[in-house]
């Protein structure tokens, strides 16, 4: 098992995890993912506790959002997309089963929007 190094404590890392099975994110998946949740720890630097566990779960409730409340279901780890240091909106995600060579596989597209620039981001996933 490959073990990753990351700055966010152990504590706070678990209660991202708890948080993000519940909107489909992994606070460590990507290096944009990690640096958006050090930048929120910057910013409760001040809260400490059930404090900050609090206003970690609104602002997570509030940036991660997802079209029709309809998240993601990953068919491979989790991989929210960001811009501009923010996690974009989801929008949907379309599957896609094909055979090759007799062998059955799925091909699923997750579809992400940024308001605020119009930028979008498709990411893919093979089961």
């Amino acid at each position: 098992m490959v073990e990753f190094e990351t700055d966010i404590p152990e504590d706070i890392l678990q209660f991202l995890y708890d948080l993000g099975s519940e909107y489909e994110f992994d606070p460590i998946s990507s290096f944009e993912s990690e640096k958006y949740f050090l930048s929120l720890l910057d910013e409760f630097k001040t809260l400490n506790g059930s404090e900050l566990f609090k206003a970690l779960s609104e602002r997570v409730q509030q940036d991660f959002v997802a079209l029709n409340g309809v998240y993601p279901d990953w068919i491979q780890s989790s991989d929210w997309q960001f811009n501009d240091g923010k996690p974009m909106i989801f929008i949907g995600q379309l599957e896609k089963d094909y055979n090759k060579l007799g062998i059955s596989s799925a091909i699923v597209f997750y579809t992400f929007y940024d308001k605020e620039t119009g930028d979008v981001k498709t990411v893919s996933q093979f089961d």
